[in-house]
């Protein structure tokens, strides 16, 4: 079996055996694919193409947001330079020192609000989400019922929009469904059709 995946084709090897779960890993360029007996290859084909990007990402060099020549933001370049002035800092300030990162915070997240905003009265919903930004090194957001938050990994900032609005509607569905159930996922792809396309990009490490 092969996998389609970033335009890219990638072999499967796949043993199915006495065992519960399904176990996928990721080696040289190809999957390996640990199945009970009787699954079908065309779930296993769906698990692959859906936690595949996930695994080659984290066997893939990621360009960094921010370099010594300067960062994205938003999905665009900048220079330093032009960075110092986008974000209101002197020329003396230290990058990615907690006097940037608040500069950063400051200047994304009332941005991020006005796109929650938009995309609640999109689909309709109504609750009174408080909005966050967290440092998050494997999740990209969540949503907490208990205390009315949407919290969003903070690295979104150097993400271009549609990127960035995967993630809002992922969060604002489980006001809806409160899971990962087919329902959710349907009700996803329904709100946001670009859906899988742009999580994709972001768990390879694209910025544009």
């Amino acid at each position: 079996m092969t996998v389609v995946i970033e335009q890219i084709s990638y072999p499967v090897t796949i043993t199915l055996k006495k065992m519960k779960r399904i176990i996928l890993r990721f080696r040289e360029g190809s999957f390996l694919v640990s199945a009970p007996l009787r699954t079908s290859p065309t779930w296993i084909r769906e698990q692959v193409q859906t936690h595949g990007p996930k695994l080659i990402l984290k066997h893939r060099p990621v360009t960094q947001a921010v370099t010594e020549a300067g960062g994205y933001m938003l999905g665009r370049w900048y220079a330093f330079s032009q960075l110092f002035s986008l974000l209101g800092l002197q020329p003396d300030t230290i990058p990615l020192s907690p006097r940037w990162l608040k500069a950063t915070h400051a200047w994304f997240l009332p941005q991020l609000i006005a796109r929650v905003h938009h995309w609640q009265i999109k689909l309709a919903i109504t609750r009174p989400y408080r909005i966050r930004l967290r440092s998050m090194r494997s999740r990209l957001g969540s949503n907490s019922r208990k205390t009315m938050t949407l919290t969003f990994a903070s690295k979104l900032m150097h993400v271009a929009w549609p990127m960035i609005d995967a993630v809002i509607v992922h969060e604002l569905i489980h006001d809806r469904h409160f899971d990962h159930s087919p329902n959710f996922y349907q009700a996803l792809k329904e709100a946001y059709p670009d859906y899988e396309q742009e999580h994709a990009k972001l768990l390879l490490g694209h910025y544009q």
